[in-house]
């Protein structure tokens, strides 16, 4: 019933797709603790009656290695599987090289993700404060 049950919905996500000018991606990768590589693929669209729909276009197995251009001939091969090569015109995504560079080789508009930005910055601040106050700490003793 699974695989019926998805080609259904993979078939009205396809017309709702056709019905629309333009969307956004955002993906993801990363390595499993039995070092499997997967990405998923997201996308995120207006409809003609003005409501925000996302959803998950795949989650696959990446096969090699996370280099631009494996990035690339993968998220290039979504696309055309779901008939939207043409009407990408933002990709949201972390700052790794690979996937910025994997980006620019579609011809793609980046967009770095905020919430990853703010992440780093929030981490990277907590490091400063605990040296911080590690070297309180020392001058006070």
């Amino acid at each position: 019933m699974l695989p019926a049950r998805y080609l259904e919905e993979k078939a009205q996500l396809k017309s709702m797709l056709l019905e629309v000018k333009d969307v956004s991606i955002t993906t993801d990768c990363w390595t499993s603790r039995a070092v499997e590589s997967f990405i998923t693929v997201t996308v995120h669209f207006i409809t003609k009656d003005w409501q925000l729909k996302s959803r998950v276009l795949t989650t696959l197995t990446l096969q090699g290695l996370h280099t631009a251009d494996n990035l690339s001939t993968t998220l290039r091969d979504v696309f055309a599987e779901w008939g939207i090569p043409d009407k990408v015109t933002t990709f949201v995504t972390d700052n790794a090289a690979n996937i910025v560079s994997a980006v620019e080789k579609l011809k793609l508009r980046y967009q770095p993700c905020f919430a990853h930005l703010l992440n780093l910055a929030v981490k990277e601040s907590i490091r400063k404060t605990d040296d911080l106050m590690a070297a309180k700490t020392t001058t006070i003793l």
